[in-house]
């Protein structure tokens, strides 16, 4: 993934967290979103997240795997995991009011993260993109 691609990636990363967090301060206090069923259409946060992981993660992961090399495949699939453990817990958290114990609710996006970073390998020939992505995610 080039450097720019990879910024911009961020960047709307960035732009997704400034709306979500606009939402939370924009909504009355003590409401609570209304009660939806699960075939629901998705949120426009959902859609929006929707759109990047199948856009600028899917096509991470595409071009992580025409490099050729296993491990870097490996930790670009372990990246879209965690970005789609954090899909569910912003399904999860458009839902409901806020938690009595967020930890449980992160834990599966924490666990995703902690593997891509697990993934980097010293005495690997990616090493350097398997480290880049370790550090970045």
């Amino acid at each position: 993934m080039s450097d720019s691609k990879f910024t911009s990636l961020l960047q709307r990363l960035e732009a997704v967290t400034v709306r979500l967090e606009g939402m939370e301060k924009s909504a009355p206090a003590g409401s609570a979103p209304a009660a939806s069923a699960d075939d629901a259409p998705p949120s426009a946060m959902l859609a929006d997240y929707d759109a990047l992981l199948a856009g600028e993660v899917a096509a991470y992961v595409e071009l992580a795997g025409k490099l050729g090399a296993a491990d870097v495949e490996a930790q670009a699939k372990l990246v879209q995991q965690a970005f789609v453990a954090q899909r569910e817990m912003l399904a999860l958290v458009a839902k409901c009011k806020k938690p009595a114990e967020m930890g449980s609710i992160v834990q599966p996006t924490a666990e995703k993260i902690a593997a891509v970073q697990a993934a980097v390998d010293r005495r690997s020939a990616s090493f350097n993109h398997l480290q880049a992505m370790g550090e970045s995610i």
